[in-house]
């Protein structure tokens, strides 16, 4: 797994620059239907992300979820 990754996991408070604009966020990990929910929709916008799926084989790639600090998870 990349270091991303693992600091996010230790500290998941990230600062996020969105449209010129720093935003305060928290990480979390997508499980589940949530996760499935999201690859899918990596799958449909990034046109080689089926041919990185065979590339990591059996390798489960982590999809972290930020949300601003002050909305609800």
């Amino acid at each position: 797994m990349p270091s991303w990754y693992y600091n996010l996991r230790a500290n998941p408070q990230a600062s996020v620059l969105l449209e010129g604009k720093e935003r305060i966020c928290r990480a979390r990990e997508a499980r589940g239907e949530e996760y499935d929910h999201y690859w899918k929709l990596a799958e449909a916008t990034y046109l080689d992300m089926h041919q990185y799926r065979q590339r990591v084989g059996d390798r489960r790639i982590p999809i972290m979820i930020l949300s601003e600090e002050n909305d609800k998870f």
